[in-house]
């Protein structure tokens, strides 16, 4: 299995894991792919992944369209109904890069008009409502527990922003 794009449950030893066919998920030295959770076409690609804090699913971001890359969007997947829900819409925009935040509340993810354009940091409810821009640029971003959001790569200036 080749992964590109992997997470450490927050809850258990559990790895989740994107591949070129599936998005899934297997224990650390097991002797198979582990369980695939989520169809994909090898012309998607997975540009985010990340657990909900409570290990009930994650969320994850990935590229769509007639030829799999004229936009991408983000989802939240849970276990419990084994649905895939939509958070965004868009039509030929980009989302990636996210982050979900400590108390689940809300996701932080990277925002662009274009492939390669600079990428733009929002914020959303996680249940997708209230999303916004934050207005920097940046790439990446991660949250650091109980201080706010951490901004390390592409960001104009270094910065912890609290919420």
């Amino acid at each position: 299995v080749i992964a590109d794009g992997m997470a450490w449950s927050p809850v258990n030893e559990t790895v989740l894991y994107s591949s070129s066919d599936y998005i899934s998920v297997v224990q650390p030295g097991a002797n198979n792919g582990g369980t695939p959770l989520i169809d994909k076409s090898a012309t998607e690609l997975v540009l985010g992944l990340d657990w909900l804090p409570d290990g009930s699913g994650f969320v994850l971001a990935v590229t769509g369209g007639a030829f799999g890359q004229e936009n991408s969007n983000i989802y939240v997947y849970d276990f419990a109904g084994n649905d895939l829900t939509p958070l965004t819409n868009f039509a030929d925009d980009f989302a990636g890069g996210l982050s979900v935040s400590p108390n689940g509340q809300e996701i932080l993810f990277e925002f662009a008009d274009e492939p390669g354009d600079p990428p733009q940091l929002w914020i959303m409810d996680s249940d997708g409502g209230n999303m916004r821009p934050l207005g920097i640029q940046g790439e990446s971003p991660d949250w650091k527990p109980g201080t706010g959001i951490v901004f390390t790569n592409r960001l104009l200036l270094p910065g912890v922003f609290s919420r």
